[in-house]
This record gives structure tokens, sequence and C-alpha cells, in this order.
């Protein structure tokens, strides 16, 4: 049997090596049971948080580090009255898929969960877990299931939010934890954020020789940008920082393209390094739809500019968009379906909750020369939104929701007038829960496909074409 390492009370967890905090919290939660606690194993698939699933006394268990295929010891052993979890200790042998993780922090950083699994095999389970959870909480089998939409396993990620430490330790959370992991390297970030990770940390080290053992830095927060415009750093102050040390950084990061911007109050306005209000903007480009979307950096945007484009691609062909039809985009954001669909349709009406991110989407509409294209400021979960489409005339729809789903728009569908509906969901849970309200409004899973946007994680973004008959 492979010994993983030695345990001395440590929490060992999803990554063959050192615990998930998902699970330790789980743990904390339940008290030890006299049951009697397996010695052995056989861990036979993924649930969607990247634990390991098996099987005891008729109970499902979570193995947070294990893998399908994989015969495992355990430790750690909790029981719930509907399931049991334990973390890995040993295997037997390994799985044919398990990976040695690339990534220096894999066994304490909250990051990515999964790089102790091949990065193809990592998809193949997310779209086994996404499909089998549409199956028995919904009823729901698409007719067809598209190939996934892939991405590169490394230097995806064009946006992160690294946390400061009160003595300047530049770092990530460990998940489920407000206990910061050091980080020097972070292999899924854009190689132009990387980069930048040593002189920050040499900045925030000269910040915490200045300000004193004694007293917190006073950043909390940087937020890093790359998109096709330039580098975005976007650092979080509650207290005060000095010009000569906002001077300092920018003298540290000299790429010509690189932006630095100071908040003091979250959702507060930005400042430039001479201490100065600005309004600054950054924008990517959709090639294939000849456009450029600019946004501020309080804005949403995709962090993976490669699948972001091949999930446009998608939703138009699975729309069968033509010259003729009038469309509508519900949570817009800033128009990054509304614009590529205006460059088809007749007429597309976004909607967003945000009034900031409607403006923009009018801002972008307008620079890009689309007279065709609106966007509305609506609260998507009122009622009556049903009656608004079909007056409208809408015969397709985009739903691109956050977590929560989009529960009260689908509850309106029945008698809207759409006729196709492409579906972007960030959570399997409450894409379940929505597509079986779809099919009571009468609406069929044509398609499904699962989409790589966040390689290395537990998180699954998926679509799903609906068609109402």
């Amino acid at each position: 049997m492979a010994k993983l390492f030695k345990s001395k009370g440590r929490k060992l967890g999803a990554r063959g090596k050192t615990t998930t905090a998902k699970a330790s919290k789980h743990a904390a939660s339940a008290a030890p049971s006299k049951t009697a606690v397996p010695k052995l194993l056989d861990v036979s698939g993924l649930a969607l948080d990247g634990r390991g699933v098996a099987h005891h006394q008729g109970k499902t268990v979570f193995v947070a580090g294990g893998l399908p295929g994989e015969r495992v010891s355990v430790q750690h052993y909790r029981h719930h009255k509907r399931f049991d979890e334990c973390q890995l200790r040993d295997y037997e042998q390994a799985s044919g898929e398990r990976t040695d993780p690339a990534c220096p922090h894999f066994a304490s950083c909250g990051g990515c969960q999964l790089q102790h699994l091949q990065a193809r095999a990592q998809i193949v389970y997310k779209q086994a877990s996404v499909l089998e959870l549409l199956a028995r909480q919904a009823s729901v089998t698409p007719e067809f299931i598209e190939d996934p939409i892939l991405s590169a396993s490394e230097a995806y990620r064009s946006r992160a939010r690294l946390a400061v430490s009160k003595s300047g330790q530049l770092g990530f959370r460990q998940e489920g934890s407000d206990t910061l992991v050091a980080i020097s390297s972070c292999l899924v970030l854009d190689a132009r954020l990387q980069v930048l990770l040593a002189p920050l940390q040499q900045w925030l080290d000269s910040l915490r020789a200045e300000s004193g053992r004694a007293k917190p830095v006073a950043v909390t927060h940087i937020e890093l940008i790359a998109v096709d415009s330039g580098v975005g750093v976007l650092l979080r102050h509650p207290q005060p920082v000095a010009v000569d040390q906002r001077k300092a950084l920018q003298q540290l990061l000299t790429d010509t393209s690189l932006n630095i911007w100071w908040q003091a109050k979250k959702q507060g306005s930005l400042e430039g390094s001479n201490g100065l209000p600005c309004e600054p903007s950054l924008s990517y480009q959709l090639h294939d739809f000849d456009l450029q979307l600019a946004f501020k950096p309080a804005n949403f945007t995709q962090i993976n500019a490669s699948v972001n484009q091949a999930m446009i691609i998608r939703t138009v062909e699975w729309l069968t968009l033509k010259a003729c039809d009038h469309v509508m985009d519900l949570f817009c954001g800033i128009g990054n379906f509304s614009l590529p669909l205006a460059r088809i349709a007749e007429r597309v009406v976004g909607v967003e909750a945000i009034e900031d991110m409607v403006i923009q989407g009018r801002v972008n509409a307008s620079d890009q020369g689309l007279s065709n294209v609106e966007f509305q400021a609506l609260d998507l979960a009122q009622q009556g939104l049903g009656e608004r489409i079909a007056k409208l005339g809408i015969n397709k729809l985009v739903l691109d929701p956050p977590r929560s789903g989009a529960r009260e728009v689908c509850e309106e569908m029945h008698g809207s007038g759409v006729q196709r509906l492409v579906y972007i969901s960030c959570n399997p849970a409450s894409l379940a829960r929505d597509a079986a309200i779809l099919q009571r409004q009468g609406y069929r899973m044509i398609k499904f496909s699962v989409l790589d946007m966040f390689p290395h994680t537990a998180h699954v973004e998926s679509m799903a074409l609906f068609q109402c008959d």
C-alpha cells in the first residue's frame, strides 16, 4: 500500500496530500459514532465538490482525496444521518488518472481541488456528475450531448483576487477557511499576472517594514486583471497609502501597459498612483464577431477568454440565429452575449439588474455602432416577465444567471413565445432545479455541454439548449 505521508493529527483531503477545508468543515459538525469504521473503501465516482464517492453499509461515503477506481484506507471518519465522510490516508493502488500536482501550493491553497486528477479526465467526470444530477433530481435527460468546450490547463485565468494578511503576506485562502496560504506562483494565472506576484510581495514587504510590526499593512486585497487592452492591478486599502509608497509600487511594476488603481472603500471610487480620482476602463475582444467590449474593473467578466469565445459561438449555433430573430439576453452584464447576437439578429434586448453594467452595455453598443440592441435595468425576480417577453415578440432567449439560478424566469416561460432558450449554468444544482421547471413549462433539453471554464477546480460550468415545440 502506498503511503502518502505521516499524519500527526493533520487533516488530509481532496488533494491526496492535505485537507479540503470543506471536508473538515462537514466533519466538524458530526460527532464520532460507534458504528463500525471501514478499513478500506472502493471509490467508484467523483462528487461535484471533487471528493471521491464510495459506499459502506448502504450509505454514501465522501472520500476527500480519493479518485474513482482506487481502493483506499481512510481517516477522520465521520458519520452523518444520510451520508458519511472521511479523508484519504493511503491507497493500495493509484488510479491510472492520478497525477502529481504541478503547483507547489496545491497541498494547502484553496484555489484548485483537482490537480491530482489528469486535466482531461476532470472534465469527463464533471460531465458525468452533472448528467447524473439532472437525471436524479430533475428527471431530465438531454437528447444530444455535445463535446465539452476545452481549455488550456494552465495560464487560463485572466482575473484573480488575492488576499493580504496583516503582516503583508500575499496569497489565497484555504478552502472554507480564513487561513491565508502564502503563494510565490500560480500556474493557472495568465502569464502576465504570474510575473506580478514577486514584485507585489516585495512591495508589501517594504510596506510592512515602514509601518512597523505592531501595525497591520494598509492593503487587504489585490485584484489582478489581464485582458486584450492591458493589465490592471487594483489594491484595496482601508488605511491610507502614501503617494510615495504608491510611486514605489509603480517603479517596481515597470510594464508600460500596466495600470494601478487604489480603492479605499469597498465599492468606492478608484484613484491613480498620484492620489487623484480616476474612472479606468479595460476591454477584451470577441474576434469572431469583430467586437471590442469595454468594462470597468468592478464589472463582471468571464475569467477564461478562450472558453468564453467558444461558448458564445456555440450559443449562436444552438439558437440557429437568423436575421429575422428577436432575442432577449437575461443577466446580460456588459453585453457579452447581447452584442454578438446583435451582429446577426434583427433585434436584441439585454436585461440586467445592475444599473452600472446596463450603462456600460449601452456604451459598448454605441461604440460598436450597433443600433439594433437595447439594454434595460430590470429586477428579473419580479413577476410579469413572460408577458413582457411576449409583447416584445421575443422568440429566442439566452439565460446566463448567477449561482442561484433563474427560478422566477423559468416559471414565466409558458406562453412567452420563446421557441429556443440557451441556459448557461455555473451551478449544477440550480440548473437541475430550473431544467425541471422548464420541462414542466413545455420545454425539452435538446443539447447539453460542459465547459472547461475552470480547470483543476471542482467548479462546473455547463450550457443547455431547451426547445418548446
